[in-house]
């Protein structure tokens, strides 16, 4: 994504074309205009001529798609932008991105032979589906290591959820997680926060790797996960290099297969708990919506999740098994209750604890279909615990396809 914008004029007494000419322009000058957005972009720069304009684009892009990719902010004033300038030729094929690393032939080897010694082989990753043709890889991988895949913060499809080796996620659970302490080998891919140690890490007796484009996290002033060794690379073209080098070692056959035994069953039991959860209980729980709303997909759906602190069941309860159906923002998000689930991890017994209110609730709660419609003419509906949910979803999605029409659905939880 390249983001451009203009900044006020310059000059205030028509010495150049465009030129200051409203009052507006006086007081919307700001100090540093690219400093605003710095911190989140890749690349800033401001275009002072139209001289060079295309090649500082074309720089720019370099950036927004050379990994770790991001956005870029170009910025320009009045009098640059409509300043004469002479057409510039640029031969676009030599601005592409830069080529990503591989891993060396004996960092393959390495890790290859790592693997198929571990016992407990597990892999954390958070956005290794950005790349939806290396989902299936990751797979293979799996089944040639018998290694169990666990997400941290998951914001894309990376592995199946029906794979054998799929063992769910987590976010700020606050309890540590059974496979991540269990595994003798840890291999962090393309994850930027693949555990929190105050809630839940690996075992100190446990290898670490980390394989990524920006092992450093260089974005991150405090940043650390003290593996054993780190690997600046693309994860896609080292996993699969991984997978050649152990298919060259022939691992033990009876110790590949008691790997894969054991997180296959690990993986059903898991599946059978988010199952369970999805019984209707006394009241309606997040699971029962979102595992009917799973009813409804089909090989065209995809899903922009902003479930904040139900990041978890949704991603449990829609189960996605096909790479690319699934996206959550991959950076800062705050839902309108999650500052008291803040509050209460670091004082659960403090203020917050025992107050009726901390005005972090919508009550009444507001009519958000009358909200919805007002904005565009959406269709609403509602559902509770009374509702039949697949025959309320069945008509929401028979409007969305025959009326190209946007739907909410409001699920009054509890």
């Amino acid at each position: 994504m390249l983001i451009f914008a203009g900044s006020s004029p310059f000059t205030q007494q028509g010495e150049m074309l465009g030129s200051r000419n409203e009052f507006i322009q006086r007081i919307q000058y700001v100090h540093d205009q690219r400093g605003l957005v710095r911190g989140y972009m890749r690349y800033d720069n401001e275009i002072r001529t139209g001289a060079n304009v295309k090649q500082v684009v074309h720089r720019a892009m370099q950036y927004a798609k050379s990994d770790p990719k991001g956005p870029v902010y170009l910025m320009a004033p009045r009098e640059v932008l409509e300043a004469p300038c002479e057409p510039v030729s640029v031969d676009i094929h030599r601005w592409q991105p830069v080529t990503p690393p591989a891993l060396a032939a004996q960092d393959v080897r390495f890790l290859a032979e790592r693997l198929a010694a571990a016992k407990r082989p597990l892999i954390v990753t958070s956005y290794w589906g950005r790349n939806t043709a290396a989902v299936a890889a990751l797979e293979v991988l799996c089944t040639q290591a018998g290694l169990g895949v666990v997400e941290s913060v998951p914001s894309y499809v990376d592995l199946p959820h029906d794979s054998l080796f799929y063992l769910g996620n987590y976010w700020n659970n606050p309890e540590q997680n059974a496979d991540l302490a269990a595994a003798d080998l840890v291999l962090v891919v393309d994850s930027d926060v693949p555990w929190i140690p105050i809630k839940s890490k690996p075992s100190d007796s446990a290898e670490i790797y980390d394989i990524a484009n920006d092992p450093l996290k260089e974005q991150m002033p405090l940043w650390y996960i003290e593996p054993h060794r780190s690997f600046r690379a693309d994860a896609a073209q080292a996993l699969q290099a991984i997978g050649e080098a152990l298919a060259a070692l022939a691992p033990d056959a009876d110790a590949l297969a008691e790997k894969t035994g054991h997180y296959a069953a690990r993986g059903a039991a898991r599946r059978a708990r988010v199952a369970q959860e999805e019984t209707q209980g006394p009241g309606l729980t997040t699971a029962c919506p979102i595992a009917a709303l799973r009813g409804q997909f089909d090989d065209q759906t995809i899903v922009m999740d902003e479930g904040i602190t139900n990041y978890r069941p949704v991603f449990d309860h829609l189960a996605t098994a096909r790479a690319g159906s699934m996206f959550a923002s991959g950076g800062g998000s705050l839902g309108w209750n999650a500052p008291r689930h803040s509050a209460l991890a670091v004082h659960p017994d403090g203020y917050a604890s025992k107050a009726n209110d901390l005005d972090l609730s919508f009550s009444p709660a507001p009519d958000y279909g009358a909200i919805a419609a007002a904005s565009g003419g959406a269709a609403t509906f509602v559902v509770d615990h009374d509702s039949d949910l697949d025959a309320v979803l069945s008509q929401a999605f028979a409007v969305l396809t025959n009326e190209h029409r946007t739907v909410v659905v409001e699920a009054r939880l509890g």
